[in-house]
């Protein structure tokens, strides 16, 4: 019996991030949520330093999944351990 072949190929995907931007920007931070979480409650942890005039820029990790079950809440991840390499070259492509 032959052994499967994997192949890969490129595609287009959208990705989402959120932004909370003072009235004036003095800097910019990148925030990455965790295993499970999802950015746009994380970013709410960042809401402080609006008044110090830093903008916070938190993307969402590109693979999200049902957090027990299939159905209920849902996380996000940033990748699996089969294709860690792909997906830490398309994160960094996206951000």
């Amino acid at each position: 019996m032959s052994k499967p072949i994997e192949y890969k190929i490129s595609v287009s995907k959208t990705a989402r991030y959120y932004l909370l931007e003072p009235e004036k920007i003095k800097s910019v931070l990148l925030v990455v949520h965790g295993y499970r979480q999802l950015a746009e409650s994380f970013i709410k942890k960042f809401e402080p330093l609006l008044n110090e005039g830093v903008m916070v820029i938190a993307p969402e990790g590109l693979h999200r999944f049902y957090i027990e079950g299939y159905t209920g809440n849902v996380g996000a991840s940033w990748m699996d351990m089969r294709t860690g390499s792909v997906v830490i070259s398309t994160i960094l492509l996206s951000l």
